[in-house]
């Protein structure tokens, strides 16, 4: 299953996510291939682990193969898997908080060590590499605190705003445009990409990077993106396709998005119709009983305006932790 970005190039995406439940790993569906190989790197922060994948997307692409780049969420300029699916080899950081042990050591999966590069002397810093740790986590914990009420926040949670008959609306307009969209394929398969998250550098998303022949921007003002998206995963299913399926950033058991990479075709939830991460792509209305009034309401702007005020504060407590990292 080919991931396709900007120009013909791989999409980068992330494997992993700070969301209101805390870190939620993709990790288990790395590498894209069962039978490919995967180099599990160990290592403390500073060790080279981001460098080395760099180092290899680098020299594949110098080698005229691609590498498909996953970034890491707490530091998007940094790498937390490469793989290059001509050689059907990947790099992974296997260290917490997406800790991974191959599942076949030395077949399937091999261990690569990186404590050989820490500087020497760090025994004579102890206490202040573990009050640095200690500093660095409690800045987790409070931005995964400040996510949750973030998520508890949401305007479309308001009761009587949303609901079953909007979400039944909502997913028989999916089954309406699946039927004359998508053909079947060979076969139902599913991965998991982010490709939005909540980072040190703010609310961070690449769906501009998706080069979709048909892209549709779904109208999620109340909540409802969820509902078609999900309905639309289940016709998939159904008809055999593959299919990426890309996690809400903030609540994850929900989907903000789904790609059929081979039939081009990608779904993309947005809070405002306003911005659309790919101009010109098509937009699909999801409207709710309770109509446009809502939207002007002044519960419905006060929890707006809340929810946006605590990612704000978690993303800040975000930023803590990066320096923090620095610092290790």
């Amino acid at each position: 299953m080919k991931i396709m970005g900007k120009n013909g190039a791989p999409l980068r995406y992330f494997l992993g996510a700070n969301t209101a439940d805390g870190f939620y790993s993709c990790y288990e569906d790395f590498p894209p291939r069962e039978d490919a190989c995967l180099w599990y790197i160990k290592g403390g922060p500073g060790n080279g682990k981001s460098t080395l994948m760099r180092s290899v997307a680098r020299a594949a692409g110098n080698l005229g193969m691609q590498a498909e780049c996953a970034l890491c969420s707490g530091d998007p300029d940094s790498l937390d898997g490469v793989y290059l699916r001509e050689a059907r080899l990947g790099y992974v950081d296997a260290t917490s908080p997406h800790v991974q042990e191959p599942g076949e050591p030395g077949a399937g999966g091999q261990y690569l060590d990186m404590s050989g590069c820490y500087r020497p002397g760090l025994a004579a810093h102890r206490e202040q590499i573990r009050e640095l740790f200690r500093l660095y986590r409690e800045q987790y914990a409070r931005s995964y605190a400040l996510l949750d009420a973030a998520a508890l926040a949401a305007p479309e949670l308001i009761p009587g705003l949303v609901g079953a008959a909007d979400r039944a609306g909502a997913a028989e307009r999916a089954d309406a445009m699946i039927s004359g969209l998508v053909r079947p394929e060979g076969g139902y398969r599913a991965q998991r990409r982010f490709l939005s998250v909540y980072s040190c550098q703010g609310c961070l998303s690449l769906w501009d990077e998706v080069e979709a022949e048909r892209f549709f921007t779904l109208d999620d003002r109340f909540g409802l993106a969820d509902a078609f998206l999900q309905a639309l995963r289940a016709r998939c299913r159904e008809s055999g396709c593959r299919v990426i399926l890309c996690p809400d950033p903030l609540r994850p058991s929900r989907l903000e998005g789904l790609i059929l990479p081979e039939q081009s075709i990608a779904f993309a939830a947005v809070k405002d119709p306003g911005r659309s991460p790919r101009p010109g792509g098509e937009h699909v209305p999801l409207a709710a009983a309770a109509g446009e009034d809502a939207l002007r309401s002044r519960e419905f702007l006060g929890c707006r305006e809340t929810r946006d005020r605590l990612l704000q504060q978690a993303v800040g407590a975000l930023r803590k932790a990066k320096d923090l990292h620095d610092r290790l």
